[in-house]
């Protein structure tokens, strides 16, 4: 006869699988004191964890974000080159479609204004400087010169 082997028993989980995040060092810092912080004041008869309290902070907010956390999440994470590319993509679908859509609209629809146009104006540079440069007559020192003029005056 053949010997049949008992499975070993599978955990069940609590619930759905789990959904692992990063946190960077100060968020990380936060959630170790606000821990801390429970954890001292219940003196052993609540234990947390991280996940506890952040899954609690979670489940605690409101549904939806708030105006105000929308833009607060635009303005640390918006990238233009990023935006840019999207832009063009969408103009492209839209082309391709056959439809008509242009930057401006797209731009419109973000609320943003297209940068005023500057004129670059010229320092005034320390004498020394002036030297140098008719001493030093690169273009690659003047195309510096100038990009360093441009920069600080943006």
């Amino acid at each position: 006869m053949e010997q049949i082997k008992k499975a070993k028993p599978v955990k069940e989980s609590k619930g759905e699988p789990t959904e692992r995040l990063t946190l960077q060092k100060p968020e990380q810092a936060k959630l170790e004191r606000w821990l801390d912080e429970l954890n001292s004041k219940f003196d052993g008869m609540i234990r947390l964890t991280k996940s506890d309290l952040a899954n609690f902070l979670i489940r605690h907010h409101p549904a939806h974000l708030d105006a105000e956390e929308v833009a607060l999440i635009e303005a640390e994470h918006f990238d233009e080159v990023r935006w840019i590319n999207w832009a063009l993509a969408k103009i492209r679908e839209a082309k391709k479609q056959g439809q008509s859509l242009t930057l401006d609209e797209l731009m419109a629809q973000r609320k943003v204004q297209a940068p005023p146009t500057k004129k670059i104006r010229r320092k005034s540079a320390p004498e020394s400087a002036h030297n140098e440069t008719s001493l030093n007559s690169s273009p690659s020192l003047d195309l510096a010169h100038n990009t360093s003029t441009t920069e600080e005056e943006s």
